[in-house]
């Protein structure tokens, strides 16, 4: 009987990606299918140069072609990969996976390159379809998927949330460490000596109910997480395995238990593991942070926290139902100020229904925050998409947006940049999208300022100086900033001194 499984990571980015995460998503599957006596092999297009001719060279072995996805380009990528695959191996059952095929997965299975969509949490789910694929037998009797036979398509109920603290450890070992670990990302404001950064769930869901977000139909409003003792026994594993001495806590809502947190930052400090760590935590949340948590916190390790702020007006706070307010934003960043750690607050802009004060209101906000702590508050502002299953995406219905039809649609990158928001102006949208690159270019100047040489730096420097200015006033007339930020990104930073 074949035993290996093929999963496919496909691109994130139509360009180059600075930033190559570990592909968590395909590492998750990856445990449980090992326990079971699978080899799971996995193919990530962002390191493997030709990921189609990889897996046809596997393919005579496998049960099957698992994907995973995020709405946008990885949709693109993956379809573009496994219409190649299927063009040369009609038999290979593809089986997608991931945010992106859940949210839209009535579209997805529609695509004759999805035969099966795994929807919400994938590991049980997968297992039973491999099981099921390996001996040919029906798939009515699995819950979580939904499928096509011919022309008929099938929907399952959605399958009960498995306790995360039952499935196995991630096998970081079947993917290539060192080029995700060194590769990229800073987790503070300077380059860590030799550093190796590791990615990592330590929870998953969200309780909360955004009305921009889609988590609800992924994860059903719950949150669950690893145990304390867990999370702790994971950390000393990638200190004593693989070196790391960087953590960056990818859950949804870090601090949804406080008092887990702390179990687990008390056991860095016991432990004295060797690492700093950066995870995302809500405004109100920080806000209320005592003086000797927020210690703690540092003590730990704690460099950047990541705060979806999304706007200072009450009003707009209220419309995407964020249950927060704006002075829990002011306090958040006084909150950080105090220990030194660096906040990326995340902004949004151009809801349906927002009033024409909305954009210079939130962009005034911002730069009262960035004079609060001008040294490390790096804001990241966004412009509102509309995602199926998010209550947003109904009022934009009503506005007259026009719903993307075909999964395929739906990553095309730049169509969807361009796609039109009935809601608001053309030349208000070209306004937003200057202000949001923008702000892009400041964050990644601020990251990658202390990596360049002494001349780079300098030139860094000037721009830097001259988008805080442009944040502080609101004014973002020629970007001058942004042609010489391009010329700045093809000279090679300096590396980290060892």
């Amino acid at each position: 009987m074949k035993k290996t499984v093929l999963l496919l990571y496909p691109k994130i980015s139509s360009g180059p990606e600075e930033n190559l995460y570990f592909p968590l998503s395909l590492l998750a599957l990856s445990g449980p299918l090992m326990a079971n006596g699978y080899k799971p092999v996995i193919i990530d297009s962002r390191v493997e140069e030709n990921p189609a001719e990889k897996i046809l060279e596997l393919s005579d072995e496998a049960i099957c072609l698992g994907i995973t996805a995020m709405i946008g380009n990885q949709i693109s990528d993956g379809l573009s990969v496994a219409k190649k695959v299927r063009g040369k191996c009609h038999e290979l059952p593809i089986v997608w996976g991931g945010w992106g095929p859940t949210v839209l997965a009535d579209m997805a299975v529609q695509n004759p390159m999805v035969d099966v969509v795994v929807r919400g949490q994938g590991e049980i789910t997968f297992l039973e379809v491999l099981k099921h694929l390996a001996t040919d037998r029906d798939l009515s009797g699995i819950d979580g998927i939904s499928y096509r036979r011919g022309k008929h398509v099938f929907k399952k109920p959605d399958r009960a949330v498995a306790d995360v603290n039952e499935l196995p450890p991630l096998p970081y070992h079947l993917v290539p460490f060192d080029r995700y670990a060194v590769s990229h990302r800073l987790i503070a404001l300077s380059p860590l000596h030799n550093c190796r950064q590791i990615d990592y769930i330590t929870s998953r869901g969200c309780p909360f109910r955004c009305a921009y977000c889609s988590d609800f139909v992924v994860n059903k409003g719950k949150w669950y997480a690893l145990e304390p003792e867990r999370v702790i026994s994971d950390l000393e594993r990638f200190v004593a395995k693989f070196k790391v001495n960087a953590v960056h806590f990818h859950d949804n809502n870090f601090f949804s238990n406080p008092h887990r947190i702390e179990k687990i930052c008390r056991g860095i400090i016991e432990k004295k593991l060797p690492i700093i760590w950066r995870a995302q935590v809500r405004a109100d949340q920080l806000a209320r942070f005592s003086d000797d948590y927020l210690a703690m916190l540092h003590q730990s390790g704690c460099r950047t926290l990541v705060v979806g702020m999304e706007s200072g007006n009450p009003e707009i706070l209220e419309l995407i139902n964020k249950k927060t307010r704006a002075d829990d934003n002011v306090m958040s960043v006084r909150q950080a100020k105090k220990y030194g750690i660096a906040l990326i607050a995340n902004f949004m802009v151009g809801f349906p229904d927002e009033p024409q004060s909305n954009l210079p209101d939130t962009l005034n906000f911002i730069g009262r925050l960035f004079s609060l702590y001008r040294e490390k508050f790096l804001p990241r502002l966004y412009f509102f998409f509309p995602i199926p299953g998010s209550p947003l995406y109904q009022t934009a219905l009503g506005c007259g947006w026009q719903k993307i039809a075909t999964f395929a649609s739906w990553g095309r990158e730049k169509e969807m940049m361009n796609y039109p928001r009935p809601w608001m102006s053309q030349e208000r949208c070209s306004l937003i999208w200057k202000i949001v690159y923008a702000y892009g270019f400041y964050m990644q100047l601020k990251l990658l300022h202390a990596r360049y040489g002494f001349l780079n730096r300098m030139l860094a420097s000037v721009m830097i100086k001259s988008l805080c200015f442009r944040m502080k006033r609101g004014f973002f007339g020629f970007l001058w900033e942004i042609m010489l930020f391009r010329w700045l990104k093809v000279l090679q930073p300096a590396k980290a001194t060892k």
